[in-house]
């Protein structure tokens, strides 16, 4: 009890409570910054996912209005098969590699009637579980069809 007593008030120093005080705020500050950290990574990824989605859908748009223009849409039955898409994409060099993606061409309208014909390009992929989907949508006439 001595001790206690011989300490004096003007002393420099800090207390334990001072520094419990201190580490409990630091180690607060620290816990957001990694949850911020984790955050910004999330987000990174699927950014970087969406950016491959939708560079996919704008090759496969023109890889079918080369066919349209080629064939004159007698060649895009083949298009809406997702099989037809994975082994396009397989062969081609440098294109992205989305997680569990199936891809498509959709032309809701038919190529009946008058084109242009509605165009739409279809990716779904996986990320964290969960179920994503970009869609892509153009008008193609029949240019190279005589």
């Amino acid at each position: 009890m001595k001790a206690l007593r011989q300490i004096k008030i003007g002393e420099k120093g800090l207390s334990l409570m001072e520094t419990l005080f201190a580490m409990a705020i630091l180690g607060i500050v620290m816990a957001g910054l990694a949850s911020g950290f984790n955050q910004a990574t999330k987000s990174s990824q699927y950014k970087t996912n969406e950016t491959s989605a939708i560079n996919d859908a704008k090759r496969m748009l023109e890889h079918a209005r080369y066919i349209a223009e080629k064939n004159g849409f007698t060649g895009t039955d083949s298009l809406s098969d997702s099989t037809y898409w994975t082994n396009w994409f397989s062969s081609a060099t440098g294109l992205s590699a989305l997680p569990n993606v199936t891809r498509s061409i959709t032309l809701p309208n038919g190529t009946n009637g008058d084109p242009p014909y509605q165009v739409n390009a279809v990716i779904n992929w996986k990320e964290r579980g969960q179920d994503k989907q970009y869609v892509l949508s153009t008008l193609i006439s029949r240019r190279g069809a005589v």
